[in-house]
């Protein structure tokens, strides 16, 4: 299904569904206020792998919270496994994305699974969708946590969460734990933890290409998933960029992007007169965040490796236009945002699905972003102790 039909079916169809729910269930209330050892949860989050990053502290605020209570989490196949080795859930569900009738199959084959399984609490994280919502009243679990737009709404939650897009998202996702009791984390970012096999691929890799151990890669990621495709900075820019960067010093540039944005990236790497390494389409969700804690440098269209890289640490530019970085922005001290701030910016929110409403066909919040500007950020870290020099600056 595509992003545009998700969003159609989520709210003409599925809110018909949640409505006439509403009104069978009665608004019931949950006598407990938060989980009691041997309570089984069951954490969903199914969009967007950035969100799941941004998530982790929250992730890590609910285990730490209920340490005797074993925990699911949920997601999308396609996300599977991204911290399956932190220790931060017990186990996994997976719900795999197709066509529209072989996904209903899906979803009724789950719902008899959740039904099973007896969850005592359904914690959702993915804000303001009708099917998570519906999800968690279907599963049986009698407590059930979430999001609503504004208070009193009605809702089938029995522990309702007010959203508030004027935070950031991080905290956001952190104020559904402490609406259960839970103190306020840290809000760090946490890295993924890598297994020996994913290690060993980017030792492999590194051979495959001659990139040495003491070699200066800067990874580039050109995309931007189908949620805002307009968050792409263009191609022709991201080229010349990247020649520009090679030509000012000895470095070697890497770039990334799933199986289906090979002939995108490909595309770009057409367009430039120096010679990239393309890992697009040659990792696994996994093997490309162990590419990117290689890095020294990692350059992004806001989107969900700007999270992965900074949760391994790696210093990034992510460059913003329809989203806000004051919302959605990385915030450790190793990454920095080019952002124009046009007041027509932000236009995308989680209230209108996250699509984008431009006037123009080539929307000003990043076609104004010249090659200058970002070159103004990137020269500084062109080399090891520059970064550590701008990070330092950074932090004071």
């Amino acid at each position: 299904m595509t992003i545009d039909a998700i969003r159609f079916i989520d709210r003409k169809l599925v809110r018909v569904v949640r409505n006439i729910l509403i009104l069978l269930s009665g608004k019931p209330r949950s006598a407990l206020s938060s989980p009691v050892p041997g309570d089984r949860l069951l954490i969903m989050k199914f969009w967007g792998l950035g969100n799941i990053i941004q998530a982790g502290p929250t992730l890590k605020m609910i285990r730490q919270g209920f340490p005797g209570c074993p925990i699911t989490f949920m997601t999308l196949s396609q996300n599977r496994g991204l911290y399956d080795n932190n220790n931060l859930y017990d186990h996994t569900l997976t719900l795999p994305l197709k066509s529209m009738l072989p996904f209903t199959w899906e979803v009724g084959k789950l719902i008899v699974k959740l039904r099973r399984q007896k969850f005592d609490w359904v914690i959702d994280l993915d804000p303001l969708t009708n099917f998570s919502e519906s999800l968690a009243y279907l599963s049986g679990a009698a407590s059930r946590v979430g999001f609503v737009r504004s208070p009193g709404a009605g809702s089938l939650y029995t522990h309702a969460v007010v959203f508030n897009e004027n935070e950031h998202i991080s905290d956001i996702f952190q104020s559904v734990a402490m609406s259960l009791g839970v103190a306020k984390g840290d809000g760090q970012l946490i890295p993924v933890t890598l297994n020996h096999d994913e290690h060993q691929f980017v030792s492999r890799f590194c051979q495959k290409y001659d990139i040495a151990d003491d070699d200066f890669l800067v990874g580039i990621n050109v995309n931007a998933s189908d949620v805002a495709r307009e968050r792409r900075w263009p191609q022709e820019r991201f080229a010349k960029l990247a020649d520009r960067i090679v030509d000012s010093s000895p470095v070697k540039i890497l770039l990334l992007g799933s199986p289906a944005e090979q002939e995108y990236v490909e595309e770009v790497a057409a367009q430039m007169t120096s010679s990239p390494i393309i890992a697009a389409g040659q990792t696994s969700l996994r093997q490309m965040i162990a590419l990117l804690g290689r890095c020294n440098l990692f350059i992004s269209n806001d989107s969900g490796p700007v999270h992965m890289a900074g949760a391994q640490g790696t210093h990034t530019v992510a460059i913003f236009g329809p989203e806000s970085p004051e919302r959605y922005g990385p915030r450790s001290k190793h990454q920095q945002v080019i952002y124009k701030g046009l007041p027509c910016s932000p236009c995308i929110s989680f209230h209108n699905a996250k699509k984008v409403h431009c006037d123009h066909p080539m929307p000003p919040c990043i076609y104004d972003i010249t090659v200058d500007d970002l070159w103004e950020k990137v020269e500084p870290l062109l080399s090891s102790g520059s970064i550590e020099a701008q990070a330092d600056s950074l932090s004071s």
